[in-house]
């Protein structure tokens, strides 16, 4: 099974079952899902991000 987008979960294999819900999180499992239906091997592990803008502040 394959899927991709900001609702989807996966297994990470440092961090277990994940679910990232941010833009860049569904762009990047676009490509690894359509990397799988070519027949790739590799595993999705990206590392999680998130940030906040707190006022003027990003953190």
């Amino acid at each position: 099974m394959v899927a991709a987008g900001d609702v989807a979960s996966w297994r990470h294999p440092g961090f277990g079952r994940l679910r990232v819900e941010h833009r860049l999180n569904a762009t990047e499992q676009g490509t690894a899902a359509a990397w799988t239906l070519l027949g790739g091997q590799a595993p999705f592990a990206p590392v999680p991000y998130f940030w906040t803008d707190q006022y003027d502040v990003k953190i």
